[in-house]
């Protein structure tokens, strides 16, 4: 059985792999591996960008773009950190990184929840309309 995903955290993310190694892709774009950029278009959860501004990795640039490319409905307040790079940010800014994410995966927890409560009770109702029915 499938189960929908609540929520989606992209930490540092590419927008593609062909522009992770050049900006001008050119003729190249029909072989990008990775063509996350085009991807993020088709997520209908919500969202959380992580992305240090001093990322030399893969650019800041990247963040942004997945940022501006989230759809509407799964946009959330990104995580842009101060002085981060690619891989210090967990260990060297806790305090910017930790609250994030958390306040992010409460409020899947709160959507969830609520999404439970409105299938219960649409469930509810549909057993009792099926017991009028059936006692007809």
């Amino acid at each position: 059985m499938k189960r929908p995903v609540c929520g989606l955290i992209l930490h540092s993310p590419i927008m593609s792999g062909i522009r992770v190694l050049m900006e001008n892709r050119g003729p190249l774009c029909c072989c990008d591996i990775y063509p996350n950029i085009n991807r993020i278009k088709r997520v209908t959860c919500p969202v959380l960008v992580i992305h240090g501004d001093r990322d030399i990795e893969v650019g800041f640039n990247h963040g942004v773009g997945m940022q501006e490319a989230v759809p509407k409905h799964s946009k959330t307040e990104p995580c842009w950190i101060e002085g981060g790079g690619h891989n210090n940010i967990v260990d060297e800014f806790p305090h910017e990184y930790y609250p994030k994410v958390q306040a992010f995966l409460n409020s899947l927890k709160n959507t969830r929840d609520t999404m439970n409560t409105n299938a219960s009770a649409s469930s509810s109702n549909t057993a009792e309309k099926e017991m009028v029915l059936s006692s007809s």
